[in-house]
């Protein structure tokens, strides 16, 4: 996830076109981020909580692509209309880098407090190695 911090502050930051296009390169490595923190969070339940734990998931991506472009096309409308103390269209994308700082921040101290997932979270037993 801090890779999509970096990449959305560069995005923001970029004056140029071909700024953009190194900034994608980092932008795509960081794609990964969303289902390897799903996979991360899937392990802490069992498996009777999937179905909640992904349907909540689900639920805030569903309000963030609601309230974003709302929030996001009024932050560029105010920093480039003259409202602004600067005239800095990238804004959202700065905001943006903001918002996964903090979520990246708030994740890493709540996976700090939950204990390792047992050996057999699905219900079938770990392998085990039969001597010789």
């Amino acid at each position: 996830m801090s890779i999509n911090v970096v990449a959305f502050a560069c995005y923001g930051l970029s004056t140029q076109g071909w700024m953009l296009l190194v900034v994608l390169v980092m932008g795509a490595m960081g794609g990964i981020a969303g289902p390897s923190a799903q996979a991360l969070i899937s392990r802490q339940v069992s498996p009777s909580e999937q179905g909640t734990v992904q349907g909540a998931i689900a639920s805030l991506q569903s309000m963030t692509g609601v309230v974003a472009p709302v929030v996001f096309t009024q932050l560029f409308g105010h920093f480039t209309g003259g409202r602004g103390p600067i005239e800095l269209p990238g804004v959202g994308f700065l905001f943006g880098a903001c918002c996964i700082a903090v979520a990246t921040v708030a994740a890493l101290r709540s996976f700090r407090r939950l204990p390792e997932p047992a050996a057999s979270v699905s219900g079938v037993a770990a392998p085990v190695a039969v001597p010789h």
